[in-house]
């Protein structure tokens, strides 16, 4: 087991290397997160699985209010923003198996890559 802490957009990982990739909350840092999915899916071998959680807009309007008023101004949060839709098509144009829910305002996802 080993861990690595890097930039998710740009992972310095040979492709097809990694048998699990999990991120919690980091997707919501990066500033293209189409590049950061895809270089996840790079780094995994087929078989591998990707999984995580993190904010999606439209589930619960006090926490989209926070978002809105409290995180944004103090750019602790930045639009565009997934829905918990937008997410599960992304994430099933690129993955043989997807699953893909929500509590309140956090999605959570286990995505494996076709064998």
């Amino acid at each position: 087991l080993s861990y690595l802490v890097a930039d998710a957009q740009t992972l310095p990982v040979p492709d097809s290397s990694v048998d699990t990739y999990t991120i919690a909350f980091g997707l919501r840092n990066v500033t293209h997160i189409d590049q950061a999915l895809a270089d996840a899916f790079r780094v995994l071998r087929p078989g591998g699985v990707f999984c995580g959680c993190f904010y999606v807009s439209g589930e619960h309007k006090r926490t989209d209010w926070m978002i809105r008023h409290v995180y944004e101004p103090t750019k602790f949060f930045t639009p565009p923003y997934e829905t918990v839709g937008s997410l599960r098509k992304r994430l099933q144009g690129m993955y043989a198996q997807v699953d893909v829910g929500s509590l309140k305002s956090i999605a959570w996802f286990i995505c494996r890559k076709a064998d």
